[in-house]
């Protein structure tokens, strides 16, 4: 019925892991056939094939010439980047998107409609944690080196350390080391202890480890109106909720939709909010979490993949 297309699988990429293999999951679980796959041998009739940003394009048009519906899934503005990204939405016959703001830069892009499915949770529901504030508060940041770069670091630091906040921040991470190195650099001219800040290699079991630990997730975005990231899902600042921890992040469209139950705006006076209103923080992560259920469950996404089926396999 629907299956997934890689090349190379990689489950520690999160592209990887909540865009196709949790969905696909989900769907086995309400008894759908649906599989990663990465040749045609096991591919049958009523099958559509939805690639990912990283594949050949000519094994696309190979499936293509083979009869089925193909698709292609984008989560990444990387037009000016990738400009292969053209030949792709030109080759397939559907595009799928993780967020509404990027079916509309797929729209000015290439002139092509198409279709929204959800970034699903990729973390169990944990209950927040109650009134237990860590002393430094602890915060911890997760992502990947790419998401990393649209931090700006010296003036996140500048904010905390003006607002006088008692804090340590830890850096889930690929290529840990060699950031922390560039991170320390650029905090040159600061008078601020570098011991605040740890760095670790990301795992996917590390990071739900280090967020258990953590009082608050925290992912400020530099330039959250600008080219590539208003096109992010909401998947992080999900995940955080999820675990029963307050976020603080920025206003990404995305994001909107969770306003309520986290913290979008100045990221001092989010974690004084955290610490002065711990009651009212509990409520908005638990209705929160509540969203997440009816929303962006594996199930939910699941049901969005289903109507797209019934819309392209006609």
């Amino acid at each position: 019925m629907i299956k997934f297309w890689f090349d190379k699988f990689r489950y520690g990429r999160a592209s990887h892991r909540i865009r196709a293999h949790i969905p696909c999951e989900a769907l086995k679980s309400m008894g759908y056939d649906s599989a990663i796959v990465r040749d045609t041998n096991s591919l049958t009739d009523e099958d559509i094939v939805i690639f990912t940003k990283d594949s050949n394009i000519e094994n696309m048009r190979t499936v293509k010439s083979k009869g089925f519906k193909v698709g292609f899934d984008l989560c990444d503005n990387k037009f000016d980047e990738k400009p292969i990204y053209y030949d792709y939405c030109k080759e397939v016959d559907f595009i799928t998107v993780n967020s509404n703001t990027m079916k509309e830069v797929v729209k000015t892009n290439t002139g092509r409609d198409s279709f929204y499915y959800t970034d699903c949770v990729d973390r169990k529901i944990s209950p927040p944690i109650g009134e237990k504030i860590n002393t430094p508060i602890k915060l911890v940041w997760y992502g990947s080196s790419a998401s990393n770069k649209y931090v700006d670091w010296v003036a996140v630091i500048k904010n905390l350390e003006s607002a006088k906040i008692n804090y340590t921040i830890t850096i889930c991470v690929d290529r840990a080391e060699y950031l922390r190195g560039k991170f320390l650099r650029n905090l040159k001219g600061l008078d601020v202890d570098p011991n605040k800040f740890i760095h670790k290699d990301w795992t996917w079991e590390l990071q739900q480890q280090l967020v258990e630990e953590a009082d608050i997730v925290f992912i400020p975005i530099l330039g959250a109106d600008g080219r590539r990231t208003i096109t992010k899902s909401h998947n992080r600042v999900v995940d955080g909720i999820a675990q029963g921890k307050w976020v603080i992040s920025s206003p990404v469209p995305s994001y909107d939709v969770l306003k309520k139950f986290c913290w979008l705006e100045d990221p001092a006076a989010g974690i004084e909010y955290y610490k002065n209103n711990q009651q009212e923080v509990n409520e908005k992560i638990k209705a929160g979490q509540e969203w997440i259920k009816q929303n962006v469950s594996p199930e939910a996404t699941a049901k969005q993949l289903i109507k797209i089926y019934n819309e392209v396999k006609i």
